[in-house]
C-alpha cells in the first residue's frame, strides 16, 4: 500500500496490505479474525490515518470493548503513526481519544460512545470486535465502510456472525501468527513466542488454537487440566509434594 510506505514510512505485512486494499470501495465491509500478535491493531491504525488523510469530510470512528482499550491500543498506534510520518499529517492529535485527531475542515479520528449521529464520509473501526456490544453494531448501516478485527473469542454475536451466517455481506480474512513470524517486525509473533505457547498449552488446546492460529474455539480440544502446586508446610516428617504447571 503506497500510503503506508510513502507517507507513513512503514512496510505493511502482505496480510495487512490485503486487508487495507479491501477497504478501498466506498461500501467496504471487512472482518478479520486473527491470532494475537498477527498485526490486527496496526492494520486498524494504518486504515484510520489513510482514510483521515485522503478522504474529504472523513470521520473515522474508533470502537473497542472499553474506552481504555480504544485509548491505549488503537489510538496510541494512530498517534505514533502520525508523529513518525514521513509526510506531515495535517490536524491536531489530542492525547484524549474522545477528542482525537481533528482538522479545521471537520475531518476527524476519534473514539465514541455511540455510532449514531455522524455525517460525512464515515469509517467505523472496531478493534477486538468480539467484545463490542451488539447494540452498537446494529445502528451501523449496511452501506457504511467498516473494518472489524478481533481474536475470535466468542461463538455468538455480531463479529461471529460476520464469519458465519452473515458472511456473504462481508469480505473476510483470517490471520495466523505463523503468517507474520518471519516478518521481524517488533510486536508481531516470533518463533520464541510460538514455542512458548506450544510448550505451555499444547498445539491442540483451545488457547493455542485461538491465540496462535486465530481459530474460533468450537473446533479445538479443551485445555489440559493442570494440577496446581501444593507446597507442604515445614515439619519433622517428609511430605510429598505435588507438582504441576500453572496456565498463564
Amino acid at each position: 500500500m503506497e500510503f503506508a510506505r510513502e507517507v507513513l514510512g512503514i512496510e505493511p505485512t502482505p496480510q495487512q496490505a490485503e486487508v487495507l486494499q479491501a477497504l478501498v470501495p466506498s461500501n467496504a465491509r471487512v472482518t478479520v479474525r486473527g491470532a494475537n500478535k498477527s498485526g490486527k491493531t496496526m492494520a486498524q491504525a494504518i486504515a484510520a490515518v489513510w482514510f483521515y488523510a485522503t478522504h474529504d469530510d472523513a470521520r473515522v470512528v474508533l470502537m473497542a470493548p472499553s474506552r481504555g482499550q480504544t485509548q491505549g491500543v488503537v489510538y496510541r498506534e494512530v498517534r505514533r503513526l502520525i508523529e513518525g510520518a514521513r509526510v506531515a499529517i495535517f490536524g491536531d492529535a489530542h492525547s484524549n481519544v474522545m477528542i482525537g485527531v481533528r482538522y479545521s475542515d471537520g475531518r476527524s479520528i476519534a473514539g465514541t460512545n455511540a455510532t449514531y449521529g455522524y455525517s460525512g464520509d464515515i469509517l467505523f473501526l472496531g478493534d477486538e470486535a468480539c467484545g463490542i456490544n451488539d447494540s452498537i453494531w446494529q445502528v451501523v448501516g449496511s452501506t457504511e465502510r467498516v473494518l472489524m478485527t478481533s481474536t475470535p473469542n466468542r461463538e455468538n454475536g455480531y463479529f461471529y456472525r460476520s464469519h458465519h451466517e452473515d458472511s456473504s455481506s462481508w469480505t473476510r480474512f483470517h490471520l495466523s501468527a505463523f503468517d507474520v513470524v518471519e516478518s521481524g517486525i517488533p510486536g508481531l509473533a516470533t518463533h520464541e513466542w510460538l514455542n512458548h505457547m506450544r510448550a505451555t498449552y499444547g498445539e491442540t488446546s483451545l488457547t493455542y488454537r485461538n491465540r496462535c492460529l486465530g481459530q474460533f474455539r468450537r473446533n479445538a480440544e479443551p485445555d489440559p487440566v493442570v494440577e496446581p502446586i501444593v507446597v507442604a508446610p515445614p515439619g519433622p516428617t517428609r511430605h510429598e509434594r505435588l507438582r504441576g504447571e500453572y496456565l498463564l
